[in-house]
């Protein structure tokens, strides 16, 4: 059993205010949530994350890298598999973090859940294995009329290591402390600089969607999704 304990801070980048009627108006709403006392969790989630079965079928060689973003690390962002679909304990307690996180930010953010709303909500996940002197290119996930919200959760990181969100002006770059959970609308486009750490560097990434439409462009009959809440 783990004595996890969470904080949760909204954090709003914004335009200045628009003195005329093409001047850029955005805002990038990002939700910061820490996870406390972490040691025994990562452990656990870091030996699963690292020993998932048959692992060479998420070698780098199985994905088009250049297309989504990636440069030439390990991961298992492929739509045959999913990282929640286990009964493993550090695993089950992630999708538990994943959800009341996502509460945490809709309500930040004054969406009502509605019941219709979580039927149809459904979340695809991934680890990406990084090792020193790699990067993630800039991509984003879905950019569609009915894309929602994703998230990147530091495992194993270093101070020099961050990911980069681009707004419209400038781009907003957080720190990818261990224990850290960025949530974002799917649609922001984002990359991390290139990883200088001694170990690996592994973070646990998702998309919450509604049914069908994900970062795989629409109905996609491979996808291994599961709903966000069941």
């Amino acid at each position: 059993m783990y004595f996890l304990e969470y904080t949760h801070e909204l954090v709003k980048y914004q335009s200045n205010e628009p003195l005329n009627p093409m001047a850029p108006n955005w805002t990038l709403p990002l939700m910061q949530s820490q996870v406390h006392d972490t040691e025994d969790w990562h452990r656990d989630l870091r030996e699963y994350a690292e020993n998932i079965p048959n692992p060479d079928y998420f070698k780098k060689d199985t994905i088009n890298l250049e297309f989504d973003g990636w440069s030439t690390e390990e991961t298992n962002r492929i739509p045959e598999y999913n990282f929640l679909s286990t009964d493993n304990f550090a695993v089950a307690e992630f999708r538990n973090f994943i959800r009341s996180s996502h509460d945490i930010y809709c309500k930040a953010l004054g969406i009502v859940l509605t019941d219709e709303m979580r039927e149809h909500l459904r979340i695809q996940c991934w680890v990406n294995i990084l090792p020193p002197g790699e990067s993630i290119k800039p991509h984003n996930h879905y950019c569609g009329a009915n894309s929602w919200i994703s998230g990147n959760y530091s495992l194993t990181a270093n101070k020099d290591t961050y990911t980069a969100y681009y707004a419209p002006s400038h781009e907003v770059r957080v720190q990818n402390n261990p224990g850290m959970l960025i949530q974002f609308p799917s649609h922001v486009a984002h990359y991390t600089n290139t990883y200088k750490g001694n170990d690996k560097r592994i973070t646990i990434a998702y998309d919450i969607f509604f049914d069908k439409l994900s970062q795989w462009s629409g109905e996609y009959e491979a996808l291994k999704e599961m709903k966000l809440y069941a």
